[in-house]
């Protein structure tokens, strides 16, 4: 796999910069700060449908715990993208690209000190950049945890190189 990305990068050498949102977002169960543009999106799309392909064949059969636990509720669509994809999220014509700041917010806790903590007042703290911009440095084979996020990076191709 890495030779086949290596050659299309070789000759798609497209890194994108991206414009972060000026605010989070709060879904009740994780808070995200979304990219509100991207530089030559359909380009982007093209790129990201072209690396889902190559790699899409070397996947591990076995599937993430939150796909597998949910299968019997999933759409005829979404197994489908399952079958030929491990995932049924964050495929070609679905990407949407954020940041994963806190997961399950809609649940108040304790934190370490046995403190209780309001999360709508921790999303108040939380500070981001207003239309942070910055451009994407490398591309990485990664491997996804259980709620899809990157947990360790087997891979990096980095620009120009």
């Amino acid at each position: 796999m890495i030779e086949r990305l290596s050659a299309f990068l070789e000759q798609n050498p497209f890194l994108p910069t991206l414009t972060m949102r000026s605010s989070l977002t709060d879904t009740q169960e994780n808070i995200f700060w979304t990219v509100e543009k991207i530089d030559a999106e359909t380009r982007l799309n093209d790129f990201h449908t072209s690396i889902v392909e190559i790699a899409r064949v070397y996947r591990s059969s076995e599937l993430m715990e939150q796909v597998s636990s949910a299968l019997g509720a999933l759409s005829l669509d979404q197994r489908k993208k399952v079958e030929n994809y491990g995932i049924f999220w964050g495929l070609p014509g679905n990407l949407n690209p954020h940041i994963t700041l806190f997961y399950d917010s809609g649940v108040d806790r304790e934190d370490q000190n046995k403190i209780f903590v309001s999360i709508q007042d921790l999303i108040g703290k939380i500070a981001v950049t207003p239309a942070f911009v910055f451009t994407a440095e490398s591309l990485a084979i990664g491997q996804l945890g259980r709620a899809g996020n990157v947990e360790k990076i087997f891979y990096r191709f980095d620009r120009g190189g």
